[in-house]
């Protein structure tokens, strides 16, 4: 796919000017994963777009003279809910966590709770709906927020429908949710390093799909991490408003029926 190709080689020139940078003292960047690895249709997909964020985000830790964390989590609610509730971090430190799987809502969400549920099971081998196997996505975004880090970027790669719905809800245009400093303008790795705010993505709106690739992982993911890597190569400023309108603009031309969600707070 020549837009992964051109990713990557971004990140490969601009890795080699991150060793010329002087030492800083910018926090901890976490990135914290959960990927399935358990359902058979989307596992290659999710394993691809786990390496693409561990890849992107040691590159960013590099380039902004952070340290880098990588917790890679057991695909397991519990395991999940544990490590978040026992987490900690400073004030100073950058918190990316990233679920990559299948996702669903009930029926009765409507607009008022658009965030689609993580689930955690083998979808062959467990009732649709069950509370062993689900976490809401808006829910750890909270949690993740009162451990009081400076910058929370909460990435959701998943379906956003009814679980039983196997032909599909309508596609519905989403409304994009930003709120606070969503238009500060930073520069390059200082989107990174000087933003102060927590961000919330969904890869698809309410009654959609999300689309992946075995061999390049999620639409959503390739098309978020493409404009990531060109705003911190980019000579102007930019802001996360900008980098994710850019993102769903990006992928609802890949495909009008997935329109990605963000809120900026």
């Amino acid at each position: 796919m020549a837009q992964q190709s051109r990713l990557l080689l971004l990140l490969l020139l601009l890795s080699i000017f991150a060793f010329d940078l002087p030492a800083q003292r910018n926090g901890t960047l976490h990135l914290i994963t959960a990927i399935d690895g358990i359902n058979d249709d989307i596992a290659q997909g999710c394993k691809k777009d786990y390496e693409n964020a561990d890849e992107l985000f040691k590159f960013i830790a590099q380039t902004g003279g952070m340290e880098y964390r990588l917790h890679n989590l057991s695909f397991d609610q519990t395991e999940v809910a544990s490590f978040i509730q026992d987490f900690h971090c400073d004030p100073e430190d950058l918190v990316v966590f990233l679920y990559s799987g299948h996702g669903f809502r009930y029926d009765n969400d409507g607009d008022f709770w658009p965030w689609p549920f993580m689930y955690f099971c083998n979808r062959e081998e467990m009732d649709i709906y069950s509370e062993t196997c689900e976490l809401d996505l808006e829910d750890l975004r909270d949690d993740l927020i009162n451990k009081n880090p400076r910058m929370t970027l909460v990435i959701g790669n998943s379906c956003n429908e009814m679980l039983d719905n196997e032909a599909g809800g309508p596609a519905t245009e989403s409304e994009d949710m930003d709120l606070s400093d969503s238009d500060q303008a930073l520069q390059g790795v200082a989107l990174f390093t000087e933003f102060r705010g927590h961000i919330l993505t969904s890869a698809s709106g309410p009654g959609q799909k999300a689309y992946t690739t075995d061999d390049h992982g999620a639409y959503f993911i390739i098309e978020f991490f493409k404009h990531i890597a060109e705003a911190l190569d980019a000579q102007e400023p930019t802001s996360w408003k900008n980098i994710l309108g850019q993102t769903k603009h990006s992928v609802t031309e890949r495909n009008s029926d997935q329109i990605p969600l963000f809120k900026i707070e």
